[in-house]
């Protein structure tokens, strides 16, 4: 854990996310014609639902440019996605402005190297269970479920709890 403060979970106002290794298993398919597939949980689709619901913003930031990605966000009607990023803090600190928070209100889940200077810079920044070394000491919510298994949803769930939602109760605004 860093020794820098932190933002307590109930203070966060916008969740984002890396999506390879987080929203996905990591894993690269390909099939012989060459074209690419992600796996996504849909457990971790109903946890950007939820979050959305209860008010708080989602957004995925992704240095991958695949359109399985945009397709992904496209179904769950995410509003930000990001992908073909190479500054994950540059177009983060354009979000929070355009948005009107703040990087101390944001809460991050990341899984490796390339997200470590977002999650040294925003308020909540969380791992997922199979998340390199570095990025679990610069965390201060461990998930238990790895990338692609849910560990968004239950990153999520955390969040909810802590800002004293009842998850019942955001699971039927969903509903409609």
């Amino acid at each position: 854990m860093p020794d820098r403060a932190h933002s307590t979970a109930a203070s966060v106002q916008m969740v984002v996310t890396d999506v390879d290794g987080t929203l996905t298993d990591g894993g690269m398919y390909y099939s012989s014609s060459g074209d690419t597939f992600k796996r996504f949980h849909v457990r971790d689709g109903l946890g950007v639902r939820l979050l959305a619901k209860a008010g708080i913003e989602v957004a995925w930031i992704s240095s991958d440019s695949s359109q399985v990605i945009a397709h992904r966000a496209e179904r769950l009607d995410l509003a930000h996605c990001h992908t073909g990023v190479t500054d994950k803090v540059e177009v983060l600190r354009a979000l929070c402005e355009r948005l009107s928070t703040t990087v101390d209100r944001v809460a991050f889940l990341g899984d490796d190297l390339q997200d470590l200077s977002v999650l040294e810079m925003v308020g909540y920044p969380a791992a997922v269970g199979d998340a390199h070394e570095l990025i679990k000491r610069a965390a201060v919510y461990q998930c238990s479920k790895n990338g692609g298994y849910g560990a968004f949803r239950e990153l999520a769930e955390h969040l909810l709890s802590e800002k004293g939602e009842d998850l019942a109760d955001v699971w039927k605004g969903v509903q409609g």
